[in-house]
């Protein structure tokens, strides 16, 4: 119940106003005392910090040398076929005339 933020408008109480506006620009915690006693603690409020947006691709963005690549004649089974291409690649490496 503690953790529960209930709003209290101060639009109609000048000095608490200030004070929290003073709060919200100057990001410095306050204490509210009355005869020495510590009753409440004015903080701002933390900023909210925006996700980061993607940035715009172009032409020379990688990404499009992608595109069509499971339509090419070239293979694209080389995960399932490791074993195979390696050993194409070195008979055809050691057996050149």
């Amino acid at each position: 119940m503690a953790s529960e933020r209930q709003p209290l408008d101060v639009t109609h109480n000048p000095e608490l106003l200030r004070v929290a506006q003073e709060v919200k620009q100057t990001r410095t915690r306050r204490i509210l005392q009355a005869d020495g006693e510590e009753l409440a603690e004015i903080k701002p409020l933390a900023k909210r910090t925006r996700l980061p947006r993607g940035k715009r691709t172009s032409a020379s963005d990688p990404i499009w040398n992608i595109i069509g690549m499971i339509d090419s004649s070239e293979p694209n089974n080389i995960s399932e076929r490791v074993d195979e291409y390696l050993v194409e690649a070195e008979i055809a490496q050691n057996h050149q005339p």
